[in-house]
């Protein structure tokens, strides 16, 4: 699976629209009050503050002194999704010096070992975070899935519709519907804000990659989509190791 392969972004981030890195990392060192890394030895540990919503981990340097190196800021998914202990992904990153030693891996492992058992993509992302999920995908201890949600009010037609528009949303919502049962989606609960509803529907993505692929090209799904039928799209994973 590659980076631009399923997961297609409705809003993305260009590179340069999110500083990420030293830029928004915690600027003072530290001495104590850390916990090592697991699998990482002494040389890299964590905190976790804000109420377990932001996670750091620190670098030890030269001098003794540990320094902020990367972080995973989320926040409570609360009632907008039909899951208990849910997070959404506020942003992820990693010191320029330290990109590319399984930082970004190490803090959503910490994530599920010490926050919540959901993760939920962010609305938004820049190039690496995008590509930080498919690392989650390949993952033998994650399992990630596509999250979208059908609005009830769809299931009803206004009285200012024609009769052809009436038919023609009936049709779309129809084929949506079997686009998702198609693709092996899994009802997974509803949500109610006010009078309305929404029905969250979980996709399997570790399944045969040509056949997805052609599904999601012809059909109304597709992961990061908001289209006619308010559809909105995200990822979730889970942890699936020991």
């Amino acid at each position: 699976m590659r980076a631009n392969e399923f997961i297609v972004e409705i809003e993305p981030i260009p590179p340069d629209g999110f500083p990420g890195g030293s830029q928004i990392l915690w600027p003072r060192p530290r001495l104590r009050g850390l916990t090592p890394v697991p699998g990482m030895g002494s040389e890299f540990g964590f905190i976790i503050r804000n109420r377990s919503t932001l996670i750091d981990i620190y670098a030890k340097g030269e001098d003794g002194w540990f320094r902020n190196v990367a972080a995973l800021s989320t926040y409570p998914a609360g009632s907008n999704f039909p899951f208990k202990d849910a997070y959404m992904v506020s942003y992820i990153t990693t010191h320029q010096k330290y990109r590319g030693r399984g930082l970004a891996s190490k803090l959503y492992e910490l994530y599920f070992r010490y926050v919540g058992k959901v993760l939920l993509s962010g609305l938004e992302q820049t190039p690496g975070g995008q590509r930080n999920w498919v690392s989650m995908f390949k993952s033998d201890n994650l399992s990630v899935y596509g999250l979208t949600a059908i609005k009830d009010i769809v299931f009803t037609t206004d009285s200012y519709n024609t009769k052809e528009e009436a038919a023609r949303r009936a049709n779309q919502l129809d084929r949506h519907i079997q686009d998702l049962m198609d693709m092996g989606a899994e009802y997974v609960g509803t949500t109610s804000r006010g009078q309305y509803k929404k029905h969250w529907f979980r996709v399997p993505l570790r399944r045969d990659r040509n056949k997805l692929e052609a599904l999601l090209k012809t059909s109304n799904v597709s992961i990061y989509s908001k289209n006619e039928l308010e559809t909105r799209s995200v990822l979730m994973a889970t942890w699936a190791g020991n």
